[in-house]
C-alpha cells in the first residue's frame, strides 16, 4: 500500500520524485498498522495536498489582499478572526463558507452580491505548475517534496486513525477528541486546567490603615503575592491597582510601586537547567566589572524568577485633552503574567505526535517544542517541524472561541498606556476582556461596587485579603540584591577642568562619578537628569543589569552627597524592552524592563524619598505594539508605552516638598527630519521636564545634570537665570552642548541676580 501511496503523490504533482529511505519504512510502519481499509479517497487526500501547498507557499496571498483591500474601499471592513477564515476558504476552495461570512456582514445586499464575487482562488492546474516551477528553481527541492509528501500520507487515512495511530491512543487508553482543544483537556486535563484564569487587587486607603507601620503593610503584600501565584493557572494574569494614597501624610504610590514590581519578578531564588541559565558566565561578568564583589553573599547560581512584569498602565481622572498645566489625579495598574517554566512535553497540535524535542523558550518560562515526527501535516514548506508552546496553543483557543472575542470598545480605549477618565467598572472589563477567557474563573480583592454586569461569561469572585501577622522574609537582603547595590570606592586620579567659556555654565568631560568627586557636599541646589537608558544606545552599553545598576547607584550616590539638604533629583527613566542578561543572552530574553523600580530601590537606599512620579506623557507616539492587525481575542491586546517617569526624590531635610504636576503632556523632541538629526543628540529630551525644577529654584541657584547629554538642562537653566552644572562622558556631546548654548544665547542676556 505504501506504493499506492508514493504513486499517488508523483502522479497528483506529475514529478519523478522518490522519498527517502527513512520516509518508506516510517510509511510502510503506518500501512501495516493501519491497513488500506483506513484509507481516504484518492480525490479527499488530493484537494488535501493542494490546499496544503496552498497554505505553505500562500499562493492566495494576492487574490486575498485584493478582496481585503477593495472592501475597505467600501468601508467593509474585516477582524482578525475573520481574516482567517476568509484565507481558510480561498486555500480550500470553499465558497458556500465564504459566501456565509459575507452574507452576515451588516452591508447593503447589492454590495454583498458584489464581494461574493470577488472569490478568485487559485486553480488547480496553476498550484502543479507553481510547484513545478518552484522544484526547478529551487535548491530545496527535496525539502520541499518530503514537506508536501509528509502533509500527503497523513490526509492519506482517516483522521480518527491517523491520530490515534501517532498518539498511540490504542495503547495509554487515552481517548480521541477530533477538537485538538477538546483532545488536550481530555486527555491532558491538567495542563489546561483554568482553576483560576484572572486575580485583580485593588489597593486604596481604606486599605492601607488597617496596617500599622509600612512594614506591616509590605508584608501583607508580599505574601499576597506569592499566595497568587500558586493559585493562577499557569499564563494567566495578575493585577493591582495601587489609588492615590498616602501613609502618614507621604505619598506612597512609588515605594508600593517598586517594591511590588521587584518582589513580584523575583521572589522566587531557584537552581535551574544548564543551557537555560547561564550563572558561570553572568558571575565573570559582573565580577569583572564590579570591585570586590562578594561572590558568596551573590551566590550567582541562583536564579530569580515569579511573576513577568507586563506594564504598568496610568489611569487618570480626566480626559487626556487638556493643557499641560492641568492638575491630575491619577492611580497605577500593574499588570504581571505567570509563566512558570514546565517541561512536561505536549503533543504537536497538528500530528497529535509525542515524537517532539524542546526547541527554545521563546520568552523567559514559556517552552516552545519542535514536532520530528516525519509525517507531521503541518511542517513549513522547506520540512521544518511544527513549532508550538502550551502559551501559544492558549492564546490559539482565545481567537478560535467567538464567545471570549472583545467586541466592545475597550481595545480602542486602552490602546494606550495612560488612560483617562477611567472608573472601576471601566478597569475590570478591560482585564476581564482582554486577559481572562469565557468560562474563566476571576477573582477580584477589595472590588465589592463593581456593577453584577460584568460577569462577561466569567466565574466571579469576591474576596478579601486577610490581614496576618506574617512577616515574610528580607526580601530586600537575597543574593540578587548582592550583586549591584555596592559602594565604588574608586577615586579620581585628576582634576577635572571647565570646559566652558559661557558665564553661569560649567561643563566637564568626563565620567560622572569621579567628575562629581571634586564637589563640596551639600553644595547643589537641586539636579535634574535622564540617564543612559541601559544598553539602548550604542554609547551605553553594559554586559548585564548589574553592571548597569552598579554604576546608577554609585553615581547617585554621588549626587546625594553634593546636593544641599531638602534639594530635588528629577531623574527621567522609561521602562523599555531589553534582555537584563541576567538569565539568558539570546532574545528569549528580552522583557518589559523594571527601571524606574530598580531606580526607586537605589535612591531609598541611598536616603532620598521618593516624593512622587511626573508621569510624561507624550501622545500616540509611533509605535506597532498596540498594532494587533484586526485581532480582538484576549491575550492579543498590549497598549502602546506613551509615557516616561519623570521621578522626583529630595534629600531629606525639614524643608516643605516642592509640589510637582501628577502629569505633563508633552510630545518628545523632533530630532529627526527628512533622515537627519537636525540636533546631533540621539537622545534628547524636553526643555520642559528641567523646567519643572528650574521654574521653583531661586535665581542664583545651581543646578545639576550629571548625565548632560544635549545639555537641555543648561539651556533652560540659564532662561531661568540659575547656574548649571554639566557633566558628560563624550567630548562631541559637550561641544554640541556648547554650541546650542551660544547659538541660543545670540542676542539675549540672562542674569543670575
Amino acid at each position: 500500500m505504501q506504493d499506492y501511496i508514493i504513486n499517488s503523490f508523483q502522479e497528483i504533482l506529475d514529478v519523478s520524485w522518490c522519498p527517502p529511505d527513512t520516509y518508506i519504512k516510517q510509511l510502510k510502519k503506518i500501512t501495516s498498522i493501519l491497513g488500506d481499509k483506513n484509507l481516504n479517497e484518492k480525490k479527499v487526500s488530493r484537494l488535501k495536498l493542494l490546499e496544503t501547498t496552498n497554505k505553505k507557499f500562500d499562493l492566495n496571498k494576492v487574490s486575498i489582499k485584493y478582496f481585503i483591500d477593495t472592501s475597505a474601499k467600501h468601508k467593509v471592513y474585516f477582524n482578525f478572526h475573520e481574516k482567517n477564515n476568509i484565507r481558510d476558504a480561498f486555500n480550500s476552495w470553499n465558497y458556500d463558507g465564504f459566501r456565509d461570512i459575507i452574507l452576515k456582514l451588516n452591508v447593503e445586499g447589492n454590495l454583498k452580491e458584489y464581494l461574493v464575487t470577488l472569490f478568485n482562488p487559485i486553480d488547480e492546474v496553476d498550484i502543479i505548475n507553481f510547484i513545478k516551477t518552484q522544484l526547478i528553481e529551487s535548491d530545496k527541492k527535496e525539502k520541499i517534496l518530503c514537506s508536501l509528501f509528509s502533509a500527503f500520507v497523513f490526509h492519506s487515512f482517516q483522521l480518527r486513525d491517523i491520530y490515534n495511530y501517532f498518539n498511540n491512543l490504542s495503547h495509554n487508553g487515552k481517548n480521541y477528541q477530533s477538537d485538538y482543544y477538546s483532545f488536550l483537556k481530555s486527555n491532558f486535563g491538567h495542563k489546561f486546567e483554568r482553576n483560576l484564569g484572572l486575580s485583580v487587587i485593588k489597593i486604596n486607603q481604606n486599605f492601607i490603615n488597617e496596617f500599622s507601620d509600612y512594614i506591616e503593610l509590605q508584608s501583607n503584600i508580599f505574601e499576597f503575592v506569592k499566595q497568587q501565584y500558586a493559585l493562577l493557572s499557569n499564563h494567566c494574569y495578575f493585577a493591582i491597582k495601587i489609588e492615590n494614597i498616602t501613609w502618614k501624610g507621604k505619598n506612597v504610590v512609588w515605594d508600593l510601586y517598586s517594591d511590588i514590581v521587584l518582589y513580584s519578578e523575583k521572589f522566587i531564588e531557584e537552581k535551574t537547567a544548564k543551557g537555560y541559565f547561564h550563572p558561570s558566565k553572568i558571575q565573570e561578568a559582573t565580577q569583572n566589572y564590579i570591585e570586590g564583589l562578594d561572590i558568596e553573599s551573590a551566590s550567582f547560581d541562583l536564579c530569580n524568577t515569579g511573576f513577568t512584569y507586563k506594564d504598568c498602565i496610568v489611569l487618570t481622572d480626566k480626559q487626556l485633552n487638556g493643557s499641560a498645566n492641568n492638575r491630575y489625579q491619577y492611580s497605577i495598574l500593574l499588570l504581571f503574567e505567570k509563566n512558570e517554566r514546565d517541561e512536561e512535553v505536549i503533543p504537536c497540535p497538528a500530528c497529535r505526535s509525542m515524537k517532539v524535542r524542546g526547541n527554545s523558550y521563546p520568552v523567559l518560562g514559556v517552552k516552545s517544542w519542535e514536532c520530528y515526527n516525519t509525517f507531521c501535516y503541518d511542517k513549513s514548506k522547506y520540512n521544518r517541524g511544527k513549532r508550538y508552546s502550551l502559551a501559544s496553543l492558549i492564546k490559539q483557543e482565545a481567537i478560535d472561541d467567538e464567545k471570549s472575542l472583545i467586541l466592545n470598545g475597550t481595545i480602542e480605549k486602552f490602546r494606550l498606556d495612560v488612560v483617562g477618565n477611567i472608573d472601576d467598572d471601566n478597569v475590570i472589563e478591560f482585564l476581564i476582556r482582554h486577559y481572562s477567557l469565557f468560562g474563566d474563573n476571576v477573582n477580584l480583592y477589595h472590588f465589592d461596587d463593581i456593577s453584577d454586569k460584568l460577569d462577561l461569561g466569567r466565574k466571579i469572585h469576591h474576596e478579601k485579603l486577610v490581614k496576618s501577622q506574617v512577616q515574610s522574609d528580607n526580601f530586600y537582603d537575597i543574593a540578587f540584591f548582592h550583586r549591584f547595590a555596592l559602594v565604588n570606592s574608586s577615586k579620581k586620579n585628576k582634576e577635572y577642568k571647565n570646559l566652558s567659556s559661557i558665564a553661569n555654565v560649567e561643563v566637564y568631560n568626563g565620567d560622572s562619578f569621579f567628575v562629581l568627586q571634586q564637589f563640596q557636599d551639600s553644595s547643589i541646589d537641586g539636579a535634574v537628569t535622564s540617564p543612559p537608558y541601559y544598553n539602548a544606545r550604542s554609547y551605553s552599553q553594559w554586559a548585564n543589569i548589574y553592571c548597569y545598576l552598579y554604576d546608577m547607584y554609585n553615581n547617585a550616590r554621588e549626587v546625594f552627597r553634593v546636593l544641599k539638604p531638602g534639594s530635588y533629583y528629577l531623574y527621567n527613566i522609561f521602562d523599555y524592552f531589553d534582555n537584563e542578561n541576567n538569565v539568558v543572552f539570546s532574545a528569549m530574553g528580552k522583557k518589559r524592563m523594571i527601571l524606574g523600580s530598580y531606580i526607586i530601590y537605589l535612591f531609598k537606599k541611598i536616603g532620598f524619598q521618593v516624593t512622587e512620579n511626573v508621569i510624561w506623557y507624550k501622545g500616540h507616539i509611533q509605535g506597532n505594539r498596540s498594532n494587533n492587525q484586526g485581532n480582538i481575542s484576549p491575550y492579543y491586546q498590549a497598549p502602546l508605552n506613551c509615557y516616561e517617569h519623570i521621578l522626583c526624590f529630595q534629600k531629606p531635610s525639614l524643608k516643605q516638598e516642592l509640589n510637582f504636576p501628577d502629569l505633563i503632556k508633552v510630545h518628545p523632541v523632533v530630532k529627526m527630519i527628512k533622515g537627519k538629526n537636525i540636533l546631533g543628540h540621539t537622545a534628547p529630551f524636553p526643555s520642559e521636564i528641567p523646567a519643572l525644577l528650574t521654574n521653583k529654584l531661586f535665581k542664583g541657584a545651581t543646578i545639576l545634570d550629571p548625565y548632560a547629554g544635549s545639555f537641555t538642562t543648561a539651556r533652560q537653566a540659564l532662561k531661568n537665570g540659575i547656574k548649571s552644572i554639566n557633566i558628560e562622558m563624550d567630548l562631541n556631546y559637550c561641544n554640541l552642548g556648547l554650541d546650542l548654548i551660544r547659538k541660543e544665547s545670540i542676542g539675549k542676556s540672562y542674569s543670575l541676580f
